[in-house]
């Protein structure tokens, strides 16, 4: 039997910064920055941003999750490169702890609100976003 290695990963290298530049119709747009990568990538929809936030976490294999994503195919979406990190109305850092039950488990901080809350869930975690954009738009 083998030991499988575990590389320890910073915790200021696994948080992910969530701009969110725009909020219309509950349908967040903006851009993405991982200090792990040290790359600024563009999102227009829930969904795009999802999909890059888990590929982030493949990629750097951590939190590694329990159980293996299901799909129709594993097409994962580019992000567009920015050039420069644009104006925010409003910027998330998100920690994920743990990717169990086939979702996120992790930590939230609303920088310009000042809170932070935990999240059990993908869906809670929208919902706690939706919650500090409905607010501050």
């Amino acid at each position: 039997m083998s030991l499988q290695t575990c590389a320890f990963l910073p915790r200021n290298m696994r948080s992910i910064m969530i701009g969110i530049c725009r909020y219309a119709n509950k349908n967040p747009m903006g851009y993405i920055y991982s200090p792990f990568f040290g790359e600024m990538r563009s999102f227009s929809s829930a969904m795009e941003l999802l999909i890059y936030l888990e590929g982030l976490m493949d990629d750097r294999k951590s939190p590694r999750s329990t159980t293996a994503l299901r799909g129709v195919s594993a097409r994962r979406i580019a992000g567009r490169q920015l050039p420069e990190r644009p104006k925010a109305m409003a910027t998330f850092k998100v920690d994920v702890l743990f990717r169990h039950n086939s979702s996120w488990q992790g930590n939230l901080v609303w920088l310009e609100g000042g809170r932070e809350a935990q999240f059990r869930s993908v869906l809670e975690l929208l919902f706690l976003m939706d919650n500090a954009l409905s607010g501050a738009a």
